[in-house]
């Protein structure tokens, strides 16, 4: 609700049969608002009134206030005068560009970057008006702001070609249909949708009574009660009209745009008719754009927090609403596991057929996407079928079980991730690989190796690092490519050429050790990698069971019984692959990095081939980068601390979880005397005569 605006009694006559009275269309030059459109629209709200007088009236999510019955659709009663407002007197240009979406599946967002791509050339990254105002004020609703605020200085703006509905296709006014403008409309998973919307609706400033408790939100939802409701059919509504005329309409999923928003926001610009120039893609402009519009960014702008509003126009919310969580899979937090099947069974019914359930339309690549999805899972059940054959040994958890493959051990997941990898992954020459075994400093290796390849295109202030996990902007091979490929940065127009793996070196894709791409390898002492990484399965959100006690665990990992174990065997395997070819492989101990990370920090930059200029070591940039880099300040931002949880796609832990100390020695509080001397001794057994343990570079 916008405006709170006296509701007529229910009457007994429906929409349908009002089909034989249609409005009588009046049309005007142009949407330019005056006092006179605005006390023009007043005279028309008592028509409005009585009209939907006669609709349809049912119980809404508050007390107070009912939906409307209009067009196959309900609505509350301001946003219903909108609607036959804007029927009656907007009227669309050619070169006018539409934000359309249900409420609560990325409106802000994508509002954001239609406004930042359209106005790049007027304003730069520190003069953008998005970083003092919400992004709503700039993009204007054709059923709120254009019939009750005509004060509003965008509507004045003969220059502005930026505007927004959320009213369903059907019912959008003819000029928007017929006209030569563009639309891109933007849809969400049900679920997350809902949980959004709900919980959005109790931030109003609303004396219409209380929302609905959850359950019985969700019923009328599921039924199709809601504002603007039903969900699916305003879905299937655009859907529908992209597939008639996919040239005037961009039809785009938030779960792939959040999973990596830059293919998506070139292809918004190109469908726009404001597609990005070679020089501004050498420069970074579409990255900057991808920053400056990031959830992370807005949400934490002075106009977007505590109780500020709008500066244009009276509002019922606080900007701060507007910017939750943003998260996909956040209704597992609200939803039993029954109410979400009742919500996808209804989902799959209604898009039967049509496809949109899994389409990637919007995206650059998305027959590539689409392909390597439905890839992996048809590949999947031969890699079932395969490992079923392998030998299983009890884990580290009560459910989750070892299994051998290629002289190492495994969990299933991993390990059809790791055979995926083997068959489809394809190493570039200019690609670069942070190699690690788990828990060994591969967070800490992935920020500097981030930082310093993308150090020319983000001051230390605006790095992505500072908003998003490392493991973000580093994907494994075996994790991200394989199993989560709305992720894949490959897709990104070859603009990213760094990832990561804990796969042992003998196992890797054929194209990692056969082309041109070079590789860093971390290892660190056996007692502090087992303390890592048994305190680290810990804090898994699993349904597995517990982590052994910490002698059971110990004994496994010494015997070799371990996540890509035996780890002492991992490490040889990368000192061995070094020996034989140094200038393909970096090999470093984390002890000595923590020691002094400077030197290693320079040595690492240039063996990438992007080594610090004279210029930049006047101006300290490498001690820059270890900052920026360093334990404590990752540890303590924001986005790395308690149960934040990485943006991209789901994940079993939360980004705390990989920052527990990072300490040299932390082992002697846990393991006794003869532990430590076991596996010393089983170190120096395995590495005896590799000069491995006299390496110090």
């Amino acid at each position: 609700t916008i405006i709170n605006l006296p509701t007529k009694h229910k009457s007994s006559k429906s929409y349908s049969s009002m089909e034989s009275e249609p409005l009588t269309v009046t049309t005007v030059p142009n949407q330019d608002k005056t006092e006179t459109e605005s006390s023009e629209f007043e005279k028309n709200q008592e028509r409005y009134q009585t009209l939907i007088s006669t609709f349809t009236h049912e119980k809404g999510w508050r007390p107070k206030e009912p939906f409307i019955e209009y067009g196959g659709h309900w609505w509350v009663q301001p946003l219903l005068e909108g609607c036959l407002h804007a029927q009656e007197f907007f009227q669309a240009r050619p070169d006018d560009i539409f934000v359309c979406s249900y409420p609560k599946t990325g409106t802000t967002w994508l509002k954001a970057l239609t406004f930042a791509i359209v106005n790049r050339s007027r304003f730069d990254d520190t003069s953008n008006p998005l970083l003092k105002r919400n992004p709503h004020e700039f993009v204007p609703y054709i059923e709120i702001d254009f019939p009750f605020f005509p004060q509003v200085d965008v509507l004045k703006d003969k220059g502005n070609t930026l505007f927004s509905t959320h009213i369903p296709y059907e019912s959008l006014p003819d000029s928007v249909v017929k006209s030569r403008c563009k639309l891109v409309y933007i849809w969400r998973d049900p679920k997350d949708t809902f949980i959004s919307l709900w919980t959005f609706l109790h931030k109003e400033r609303s004396e219409l009574g209380p929302v609905n408790n959850l359950e019985e939100s969700f019923d009328m939802f599921c039924r199709g009660l809601s504002g603007y409701g039903p969900y699916l059919d305003h879905v299937l509504g655009y859907w529908k009209a992209y597939q008639e005329n996919p040239d005037k309409i961009l039809f785009l999923k938030y779960e792939f745009m959040r999973g990596d928003p830059l293919p998506y926001v070139k292809k918004l610009a190109e469908f726009m008719g404001f597609g990005f120039t070679e020089e501004e893609e050498e420069k970074g402009v579409a990255e900057n754009v991808v920053d400056l519009c990031s959830f992370e960014t807005l949400k934490n702008l002075e106009a977007n927090k505590g109780e500020k509003e709008r500066e244009d126009r009276a509002a019922v919310y606080a900007n701060s609403a507007y910017f939750r969580k943003g998260k996909v899979g956040d209704w597992s937090n609200y939803l039993t596991p029954e109410m979400a099947a009742r919500i996808d069974g209804i989902m799959q019914e209604k898009f039967k057929d049509t496809e949109p359930l899994t389409d990637t339309t919007g995206g650059p690549n998305q027959d590539e996407t689409k392909t390597e999805s439905s890839e992996f899972e048809k590949n999947q059940e031969r890699y079932k079928a395969l490992i079923s054959t392998f030998t299983h040994e009890k884990g580290w958890r009560q459910k989750e079980a070892y299994i051998e493959y290629g002289g190492s051990w495994w969990t299933q997941f991993v390990l059809e991730g790791c055979l995926h990898a083997q068959e489809f992954f394809k190493a570039r020459p200019n690609h670069f690989f942070v190699c690690s075994y788990p828990k060994t400093g591969t967070t800490w290796l992935k920020a500097l190796t981030f930082a310093i390849v993308n150090r020319s295109r983000f001051d230390h202030s605006s790095s992505p690092l500072l908003r998003r996990t490392p493991h973000e902007l580093v994907p494994y091979i075996e994790f991200d490519v394989s199993s989560f490929p709305q992720v894949d940065v490959l897709n990104d127009n070859g603009n990213n050429t760094l990832f990561s793996t804990h796969i042992p070196h003998e196992l890797l894709p054929v194209s990692v050790v056969t082309s041109r791409c070079k590789l860093v390898y971390i290892w660190r002492d056996p007692k502090d990698t087992f303390i890592s990484l048994w305190t680290f399965l810990n804090k898994a959100r699993a349904e597995l069971g517990s982590v052994n006690n910490l002698e059971e665990s110990f004994d496994m990992f010494c015997r070799g019984l371990s996540w890509y174990g035996p780890y002492l065997d991992h490490v040889l395997g990368y000192w061995k692959a070094y020996q034989e070819n140094p200038d393909k492989i970096l090999f470093l101990k984390y002890e000595f990095m923590r020691g002094g990370p400077l030197p290693y920090v320079k040595k690492l930059a240039e063996f990438m081939g992007f080594g610090f200029t004279p210029e930049e070591e006047e101006k300290g940039v490498a001690e820059k980068v270890m900052n920026l880099c360093s334990f404590e300040t990752l540890k303590n931002l924001e986005v790395n601390k308690e149960e934040k949880e990485r943006e991209n796609r789901a994940a079993l832990y939360a980004n705390s979880a990989f920052f527990r100390k990072g300490k040299v020695g932390d082992w002697s509080n846990y393991l006794t005397p003869e532990m430590a001397a076991r596996i010393d001794g089983i170190m120096d057994e395995k590495f005896k005569d590799t000069g491995l343990l006299e390496h110090g570079q």
